[in-house]
Formats: C-alpha cells, sequence, structure tokens
C-alpha cells in the first residue's frame, strides 16, 4: 500500500455496459481476430516501467455467465506488449495499439472473464484484453478502475525479494533477472502525464445526459444530485484525481 499513489486513486462514475446485439446470439467469434485489443494506458507516456496503470482492476455490477459478454483476455499476450516497450525507448503516446497489439493474431491462450455480481478481477497492467461477445443479450454491467503508483516500476532492484509481483511478471516475460533503465527508456525523453483521451467520448455525451437527468427530476418535483450540476470541492478533486486539470496529449485528437 505504501506504494500507491493516494491522489490519482479514485473509482469513478462509469458503467460499462454490454448488451450484446442480434448478430452475437447466433454467430461466434474468433479471439484472434476481434476488434479492440488493448491496455489501458490513454493518460501517460508509455515506457516499460511506466506505472500509472500498475493494476487494472474490474468491478462486476450483474452477474456475468459464460459467453455473457465477459472481458476476453490475451493471456499469452503480455510477452510481446513487453517487447515493443522495450523496443522503443523514447515511449509511446496513445493510441498505439497498432504496435503493442499486432501480434494478438499469434497468440493461443484466450480466456473470458465470468462471475457473479459483487466480484472483483485484479489484472496485470500489460495483460491485453477486450470486449468480449455478449450472446446471451443479458445486460453486463462493469467497471474499471486503475491502480496507479507513486514511483515507476523498478526493474534494477539490488534485492530480487523486494520486486512486487507486477514487476516479477515483467522480468520473467522478459526472460531476464534485471534490467537497468538505461536499456529500455531514453534520458531525453519525459515522462508525460496528460487527460485521458477516452474522455472526449464522455464529455461529448454529458451535456446531453444531464438535460435528461433534470427533465426527468423537474417532472417529479426532485433535483438533481450530481457534482456536475453542483460543481466544487467534489468535482474539483475528481478532475484532479483522473487528470482532467492536465493538458490534452500529443496525439489526443488521433483516432484509433
Amino acid at each position: 500500500m505504501d506504494r500507491i499513489d493516494p491522489l490519482r486513486n479514485m473509482h469513478g462514475d462509469q458503467f460499462i455496459i454490454n448488451n450484446g446485439s442480434e448478430y452475437w446470439e447466433n454467430n461466434d467469434s474468433v479471439p484472434q481476430n476481434a476488434k479492440g485489443w488493448h491496455t489501458d494506458n490513454d493518460w501517460y507516456r508509455q515506457f516499460l516501467d511506466s506505472s500509472e496503470n500498475a493494476l487494472v482492476v474490474v468491478h462486476l455490477f450483474t452477474d456475468i455467465p459464460p459467453r455473457g459478454g465477459g472481458t476476453c483476455l490475451c493471456e499469452d499476450g503480455i510477452a510481446g506488449v513487453l517487447k515493443v516497450l522495450y523496443d522503443n525507448k523514447q515511449g509511446l503516446d496513445s493510441p498505439f495499439t497498432q504496435l503493442t497489439m499486432a501480434h494478438i493474431k499469434d497468440c493461443k491462450e484466450f480466456t473470458s472473464v465470468s462471475g457473479k455480481a459483487g466480484d472483483t478481477f485484479i489484472m496485470h497492467s500489460y495483460l491485453p484484453h477486450t470486449n468480449g461477445p455478449n450472446h446471451l443479450r443479458t445486460p453486463r454491467i462493469i467497471t474499471n478502475p486503475h491502480v496507479t503508483l507513486k514511483e515507476p516500476f523498478n526493474l534494477d532492484r539490488a534485492d530480487p525479494s523486494d520486486y512486487s509481483l507486477i514487476e516479477q511478471v515483467i522480468l520473467s516475460r522478459l526472460g531476464r533477472e534485471r534490467i537497468p533503465e538505461a536499456e529500455y527508456r531514453d534520458p531525453n525523453s519525459p515522462r508525460l502525464k496528460y487527460r485521458a483521451r477516452n474522455f472526449r467520448q464522455r464529455e461529448a455525451k454529458r451535456e446531453v445526459e444531464i438535460a435528461r437527468l433534470e427533465a426527468d427530476a423537474q417532472a417529479k418535483g426532485l433535483e438533481v444530485d450530481s457534482m456536475w450540476v453542483k460543481g466544487g470541492a467534489e468535482l474539483n478533486a475528481f478532475f484532479v484525481s483522473f487528470g482532467l486539470d492536465l493538458p490534452p496529449g500529443p496525439n489526443h485528437a488521433v483516432q484509433d
């Protein structure tokens, strides 16, 4: 717990819903050909040791039975991601899935998450994942906050027993016992944090959502209890925690 950044760790207000489609009721998918493979890292410059997203946490708000739209994981895909990051010493600014996910087509080990409402899954930050097809058409609702650390991963510790489990996975997948920072990071390329690219989509919908809430509240003689309407300290804390007070990144306007 002493390595976790207390500022950049907050559960947001975003639910991720997968209702499926008529197509997926009668069709199966080949995970190697699925769209949307990624790791969550669109708010910072990504180096091999970047820890802004140290762990991906997935909370289930509904039951997710098999074939019910659970997140699809590529379990043998971590090494391919790590090799790309190791080779790009200048760092990568999102979007860069065309580089880090190019090997998915050759991977063999795929798993779809299933579980009960209230379950939580914790995943390595470099584990490729994507939205799984919902063949059952029952709503699947999750959210996935991230664990951010105070400092980058240390892949060159003097005492191997000090490596975290996350660092151990990175080293083992690269077949190394330790890696000096000079091997994988250009010191002339600064570490950057910026406003997350995916907030563009949420910002575009926010005014419509608030208008709908206000209309419903007015019809019922109620008030909208939302920080987006009230503003103040709660909204300011949300902005800081999610980096919304930061400028856009270098590729903010680039489409995936």
